[in-house]
């Protein structure tokens, strides 16, 4: 595989042929820039090779485990949109795949359209004007909206780009309650759906990453019924 550095190039890393060859194509037709490689020529690897793509499209064919120590991999060092196309229809195995890492996830058979938007989503977020505030904090919480790096006390955190977009609209609202549909679409340009967990699981990955305690002390409440607030702690 030949690199590029477009700043809206797309990595499908995919075992299957026949999807890799229809799916450029289609995506191509609708002006997306995209190469394909295989998933396990990327395990074990420099993953220096994926940093110059915007989006990674992350095909589980076959392996589930190994689909997932790739994106523990990516997210050790790379900060990077992932993408995954999955067969399962489980919801479990959608849980798991955003603890690992995805930032969306698209089950099969794939809808072109569904497709090409979510790809579009990441661009217009990627491609915005920044707004006023480049840099936002919290107490010992800071958040730098240029570099799109984070900190806790100090310490980097590793996120995934929907929970950085997820904190970012939390610190610039602090107190306001945020409804499921407001961080759905300005996390992941979509709408929300009924049946639609995907925001649900960013917080509680971020959360985990925030070392809350889910008690009185946690800067992320839950508003039952509506959605979720970013309070001061104590």
């Amino acid at each position: 595989m030949t690199r590029k550095t477009m700043n809206n190039e797309i990595l499908l890393l995919t075992d299957d042929l026949a999807l890799s060859q229809g799916l450029i194509q289609d995506l191509k037709d609708h002006e997306c820039h995209i190469q394909s490689d295989q998933i396990a020529h990327h395990l074990q690897q420099d993953l220096s090779q994926v940093e110059p793509f915007l989006i990674i499209l992350l095909d589980i064919h076959q392996s589930l485990s190994m689909s997932f120590e790739l994106m523990d991999q990516i997210r050790q060092f790379i900060h990077i949109n992932i993408i995954v196309l999955s067969p399962s229809q489980e919801e479990q195995d959608c849980l798991d795949a955003f603890s690992h890492g995805a930032d969306d996830y698209i089950k099969k058979p794939i809808l072109l359209a569904e497709l090409v938007a979510r790809i579009k989503a990441v661009e217009r977020r990627t491609h915005a004007t920044p707004m006023d505030d480049a840099t936002l904090s919290h107490g010992s919480l800071f958040l730098n909206c240029l570099t799109r790096q984070a900190l806790l006390e100090d310490q980097i955190l590793i996120l995934t780009n929907s929970e950085f977009n997820v904190l970012e609209l939390f610190l610039r609202y602090p107190g306001r309650v945020l409804s499921k549909e407001q961080l759905t679409e300005y996390s992941l340009g979509r709408k929300y759906t009924a049946f639609d967990r995907s925001i649900d699981v960013h917080i509680s990955n971020l959360r985990q990453k925030l070392n809350e305690d889910h008690h009185d002390e946690s800067w992320i409440k839950t508003i039952r019924g509506y959605g979720y607030a970013f309070v001061a702690k104590g």
